[in-house]
């Protein structure tokens, strides 16, 4: 060591270096037990040189870092050098990671080193590492979830769709009706399922009805109830008697989410409630509430008496990845999904909380006009045919031959294709006669919107219905397809669902 100015000790110096330093460093024996430790060490591991001095330094090593630990320490050893470690320790209070630089000290035979070393706290860049693994494992997931859909959902819309034809066939009060009825309940409960996994991967196109917020609850007790134990005290008071415009998929999986997180934080049980009410919010206080305008707002509550969260905590519950379930619990997306869900309705939600005496989350949701309702309510589904021709491009079979069985039953010529360039020979034969292109989005050969975007350019203007099973909102294909320039019919599809959006294409103008 060089000193600058000699009347410095270099013990001295040392010793100052070593004690009041802001690196924890260690020095062990040729066994692994600490000889010494210093006051940054201390700070670390919260433990006092009392407590350890003279113990293998493995006892303070987390369970699953020991054996690479140890495993090391002999390498070191042996061989005079060992790459550098990261570890887990078992402090009190807290059980930071670091980095451990280790090196022999030079006196004495191999078997009499004492080891130097310096422990860098890592925790905070280990953690970052964990959520951007579980962010690339959530984005796999994802992937994997959106194929499986896509093919389910051609499935399901196989299924709904020949039970609609049955139904159509069937005469009036026959008890067959019945058996079709609790085909279609089911494929709807598989429909619904699917699009609450595909919440969690990717931002859907929200199927926006307008929903009675009281008759919405009211009919989803039964299924939340089933969610929480016996145990658990469950009311709902409903006292809006507002409507809204809100996707009503979406809408349960905001209240699946935070009745499970409520049941969660009341593991011996308690009290759970759900309520509604409206509230009027005035241009002033538009900044104060976080509302986007105002005007009407339904305001749905979900309260329990759990544990409750201190102010630090509830500041951080809608972040992605944040979770304070201890680990394998929770993925730290549930509340992140529900914050997600409420913006793209243009609401707000907000917490109270307290360690100790619950939680209550408010949604705040903006409401629509009552007359509204009542005509979109009213509208039975439309089954009208045509006699246009249609050009159905669709690569699953099945559903491409009940799509064109129905519609040719409902007075329609239909050609089909299944992938893109099939699809462009066809068109270019016929492209004087055809009224409407139904394409699926994704292809084999070409996808959908780059026949489109062909098509386009030899007949302007032509109509066009992409569908997939994938949740894709038209806006999000951007340049691709221009807002406005295209409808869209998410899979699984009914009958009435097709022919009525067909309808309504070929009815604008």
């Amino acid at each position: 060591m060089a000193v600058a100015d000699a009347s410095i000790s270099r013990d001295q110096l040392f010793r100052t270096l070593l004690e009041d330093g802001p690196v924890a460093c260690q020095v062990l024996d040729s066994d692994g037990r600490l000889l010494l430790v210093n006051g940054a060490w201390q700070s670390l591991t919260n433990l006092a040189p009392a407590e350890v001095l003279g113990r293998p330094f493995s006892e303070l090593v987390a369970t699953e870092s020991r054996r690479q630990y140890e495993h090391s320490l002999q390498r070191l050893l042996q061989a005079g050098e060992c790459p550098d470690l990261e570890l887990r320790l078992a402090g009190r209070g807290r059980q930071p990671t670091v980095q451990l630089i280790w090196k022999p000290g030079p006196d004495g035979a191999t078997a009499a080193r004492q080891i130097f070393c310096i422990l860098i706290d890592v925790s905070e860049q280990a953690r970052l590492r964990r959520q951007l693994a579980q962010a690339q494992k959530m984005e796999a997931i994802g992937q994997l979830a959106g194929g499986i859909a896509h093919d389910f959902n051609n499935i399901l819309s196989v299924i709904i769709g020949y039970a609609d034809i049955l139904r159509l066939k069937l005469p009036a009060g026959d008890p067959k009706h019945l058996d079709l009825d609790q085909i279609l309940q089911a494929s709807q409960r598989a429909a619904q399922l699917t699009s609450s996994l595909l919440t969690f991967s990717r931002r859907q196109l929200l199927n926006m009805t307008r929903i009675d917020l009281d008759r919405h609850l009211a009919a989803t007790q039964k299924l939340l109830r089933r969610l929480i134990g016996e145990d658990i005290d469950f009311s709902v008071e409903l006292a809006c008697g507002r409507t809204l415009l809100a996707d009503a998929n979406q809408l349960d999986q905001v209240l699946i989410n935070l009745v499970v997180n409520a049941r969660d934080a009341m593991p011996t049980g308690g009290q759970l409630r759900i309520s509604s009410r409206q509230i009027r919010v005035d241009d002033n206080a538009v900044a104060a509430l976080g509302a986007l305008t105002g005007g009407e707002y339904a305001v749905l509550e979900v309260s329990d008496t759990g544990s409750g969260m201190d102010e630090a905590t509830a500041a951080q519950i809608f972040e992605p990845f944040f979770t304070t379930k201890e680990e394998g619990r929770g993925t730290g997306l549930g509340l992140a999904t529900v914050y997600g869900i409420v913006k793209q309705h243009n609401g707000w939600i907000e917490v109270d909380s307290e360690p100790g005496k619950g939680s209550a989350f408010r949604i705040f949701l903006p409401t629509v006009p009552e007359a509204a309702e009542t005509e979109q309510e009213s509208r039975p589904a439309d089954m009208t045919g045509g006699r246009e021709k249609i050009l159905l491009v669709e690569d699953e079979e099945n559903l491409r031959t009940f799509a064109s069985e129905l519609l040719r039953r409902f007075g329609y010529s239909v050609l089909t294709a299944d992938d893109g360039e099939k699809a462009m020979e066809i068109f270019c034969e016929h492209r004087k006669d055809i009224g409407l292109l139904i394409l699926d989005l994704v292809l084999p050969k070409k996808y959908g919107y780059e026949v489109w975007r062909e098509v386009s350019r030899l007949r302007p203007g032509i109509r066009v219905l992409f569908i997939s099973g994938y949740p894709v909102d038209m806006n999000s294909l951007g340049a691709t397809v221009p807002p406005g320039k295209g409808d869209f019919l998410a899979k699984p599809f009914s009958a009435q669902d097709l022919l009525a959006k067909i309808r309504d294409i070929l009815d604008r103008g």
